[in-house]
């Protein structure tokens, strides 16, 4: 989100926006998923290793700035009924974008997939669905999912017909890859339902193979199917089909947004984002207002059971008291809370039902009772959990921020299901021939040492933040993350804390700065830092660190001069947004001139044929003042610089994540909210994104040949590159046909040759 992960609570303006994230619970050490011998109390269990109890303190920030958004909009919204009119959303149906210039490049995945070590990991799964006919048929879809919980992601959807061991993605159609829920016609499995955050309810008649919408809305959080009817829960209520989904009627109307639903025979349960469940007892039934939850309360799961239309829970979250689990065994009129035993693991995420069972899922684990919560037993599984999916017999499905897992034996072992699916949401790459290293959510950093084939987490880092390889000497790295900042000197196989640097989070001030590091391009051993905590200097390739300014802290991004490395820019936010300028390699600082009400500047980037031309990108869109601006005096006046950018972005992750230069070239590439942009020195800009589900593109950079991203959802890309190919598209201005993803040659994986 380096794309850092959600807002800062001391930087909610322009800041990367998104549905809070989790603490961890009782980890420590090395990170990624693998095998986790026992819970907490001692019980066996084989499950991911979440991240290090070091980051902890980096994701609460990002639920408190997300609670706060969430409180100043319920504080200002009317009771909820069935009467209520709905009411504006922050996050509704993104517009539709201007026609600009476009760039074809054929696209293919590097991953992660099949994350390790222990059972292979993927990233976020916020969607189930099975046949249960055909219990190997499966859907999944990694978007947000029920509730004000976890990351957004733009991961799409996918169909497996091996029971999880090998899937295809199934986007063609579905124009919002941010996928939370997922319906199957059990009498017509063929016949399949999406729901989707941004755009609305999609439908496909032919297994997934394609998509047409049905229903324009946003926030679609839930899909449940009672007896011929399904039903959607909305950011505006609750709609409903007769029809298998083909179309859809309102029929009830809220101001809060619908995070959850659940339905027994008649009777169905609606958990709002304000804190209130809504019941309605048969069709004809008025909707209830059956419990009202303190101030800043959300509903996260609702699930009621099949067998007892009477009887259901709910997951209510506050930032004050953690989270609860309600029960009701009168339909509504009266809510009791559960006592958790100590093996259903720390804050409880969702719920499901079975006849008779109760299912919870928390940050470390899972649980089951059998008698409505008086007793527990433990599910184990996996961290991170979304979903969880009470299945015939003792089968138990869970969706997490680290992929699909299965166990059909009670929890006594579990398998993964997340064979080749590559939905990871990565925050940031660097590639040295066949290495490829990434930042991502919900893992420590990983790496690839054969070009993608498989991957493995990278011990002694955190989650998110920025990857860099010395341009130099390509056996030392940088791993910048939520535990601080990590040092390789054997090619990313092994990292170590780097000395001389105070501990904690290697954040900036703001969410979404990329612009973190920077090489001296005449001095490679040199290189500059920026955290929120000031500007560092190394000049032994990140052995060793020193603190390189005294001015207010704030720092976060840098670029040097390639022409002149005494020449050093760094943006500062919040204390003083401002953009500073060394002329003596950084002793000394004097604030030059910034682009005007642009927002927080996430990166920096010299022209290297020209250095007076300087880029820089905000956290804001365009239409917000924001977007790219450009400085043809070496950062002393800067302009707009967005022509071919779209309006109309989606910035519920903030603009701009980076612009970097081809080494030795005027093209220019930026990563944003809105996609991959190209240009030729910044002054018009094209879009490089057919083939690329997630419109969110968090890192990019070049390698001999070919151009490499990183996106929120999809993981790391790669495309063949030629300058000819910029050049055609700037002078035709084509609009490319919709295409998908293309297989990648064997040379693209291959290990760059030195000339």
């Amino acid at each position: 989100m380096a794309r850092r992960p959600g807002p800062r609570a001391r930087e909610l303006s322009g800041a990367h926006q998104r549905r809070p994230g989790n603490q961890r619970g009782d980890a420590t050490g090395d990170e990624g998923p693998g095998p986790r011998p026992v819970d907490r109390d001692g019980a066996p269990q084989s499950t991911p290793t979440p991240v290090p109890r070091r980051r902890r303190a980096h994701r609460t920030r990002w639920r408190v700035a997300a609670a706060a958004l969430f409180a100043a909009a319920t504080s200002l919204a009317p009771a909820v009924s069935s009467s209520t009119a709905p009411a504006a959303r922050a996050a509704g149906p993104r517009p539709a974008r201007a026609a600009a210039p476009s760039v074809r490049l054929a696209w293919h995945a590097l991953g992660p997939a099949r994350i390790g070590p222990g059972l292979p990991g993927a990233g976020k799964v916020s969607a189930v669905a099975v046949d249960l006919a055909h219990p190997q048929i499966l859907y999944t879809g990694s978007g947000v999912g029920s509730g004000f919980q976890g990351p957004f992601g733009e991961g799409g959807a996918f169909a497996s017909t091996t029971g999880g061991a090998t899937w295809r993605r199934i986007d063609t159609g579905l124009s919002d890859p941010m996928v939370g829920a997922l319906w199957i016609n059990q009498r017509q499995p063929r016949e399949v339902v999406a729901g989707t955050w941004s755009a609305g309810i999609f439908r496909s008649t032919n297994a997934g193979a394609s998509w047409h919408l049905v229903w324009a809305t946003s926030q679609v959080t839930s899909l449940v199917g009672s007896g011929p009817w399904l039903y959607a829960a909305t950011a505006s209520g609750v709609v409903a089909s007769h029809s298998a989904g083909a179309t859809w009627t309102p029929i009830l109307s809220t101001s809060s947004p619908v995070g959850a639903l659940a339905a027994s025979g008649p009777t169905l349960y609606a958990g709002l984002d304000n804190g209130e469940i809504l019941v309605r007892r048969t069709g004809s039934s008025p909707w209830i207002v059956a419990y009202r939850a303190p101030r800043s309360q959300m509903v996260w799961s609702i699930a009621a059971d099949p067998a007892r239309p009477d009887v259901a829970y709910a997951v209510e979250w506050s930032l004050a008291s953690s989270t609860t689990v309600l029960a009701t065994t009168s339909g509504g009129v009266t809510w009791s809370p559960l006592t958790l035993g100590p093996s259903c693991g720390m804050r409880a995420q969702a719920v499901g039902t079975g006849p008779g069972v109760l299912a919870v899922a928390g940050e470390n684990g899972s649980c089951v009772s059998r008698d409505g919560g008086a007793a527990w037993r433990a599910l184990g599984g996996t961290w991170d959990n979304r979903v969880v999916v009470v299945g015939h017999g003792a089968t138990y499905v869970l969706g997490s921020d680290q992929g699909l897992y299965v166990t059909h034996d009670g929890g006594a072992s579990w398998q993964s299901a997340n064979g080749g699916v590559d939905t990871s949401l990565d925050t940031s790459v660097a590639v040295a021939g066949s290495t490829i290293l990434v930042g991502v959510q919900d893992y420590s950093a990983l790496a690839s040492f054969d070009g993608g084939a498989t991957w493995t987490s990278i011990a002694s880092t955190g989650e998110d933040g920025v990857v860099a390889v010395n341009p130099a000497v390509p056996s030392e790295a940088l791993a910048c993350t939520s535990g601080g900042l990590a040092v390789s000197r054997d090619g990313g196989h092994t990292f170590a804390p780097a000395p001389g640097l105070p501990p904690g989070p290697c954040d900036t001030a703001i969410a979404g700065a990329t612009g973190q590091l920077a090489f001296d391009p005449q001095d490679p051993r040199t290189v500059f830092l920026v955290t929120s905590l000031g500007v560092y200097e190394s000049t032994d390739g990140g052995a060793t660190w020193r603190r390189a300014t005294t001015w207010p802290a704030g720092a976060q991004a840098v670029a040097i001069d390639p022409a002149n490395p005494r020449h050093i820019l760094v943006a500062t936010c919040c204390q003083r947004t401002a953009l500073w300028a060394s002329s003596d390699g950084g002793s000394t600082w004097q604030v030059t001139g910034a682009p005007p009400n642009a927002g927080p500047l996430a990166t920096l980037a010299f022209d290297p044929q020209d250095p007076r031309i300087v880029l820089a990108g905000s956290v804001a869109p365009p239409d917000g003042g924001g977007g790219i601006w450009r400085s043809t005096d070496g950062g002393a006046t800067w302009h707009p610089d967005n022509a071919g950018i779209a309006s109309g972005i989606n910035t519920l992750y903030g603009f701009a994540s980076q612009v970097a230069f081809a080494p030795g070239s005027r093209v220019a590439a930026a990563a944003t909210s809105a996609g991959l942009y190209l240009s030729r020195g910044g002054t018009r800009w094209v879009r490089a994104q057919a083939g690329i589900t997630p419109s969110l593109v968090t890192g990019v950079t070049w390698t001999p040949g070919r151009i490499v991203v990183s996106t929120f959802g999809e993981g790391v890309l790669a495309a063949p590159w030629r300058p000819a190919m910029l050049a055609g598209a700037l002078a035709a201005r084509a609009v490319p046909p919709p295409g998908g993803l293309i297989a990648p040659p064997a040379a693209e994986l291959a290990p760059a040759r030195s000339s």
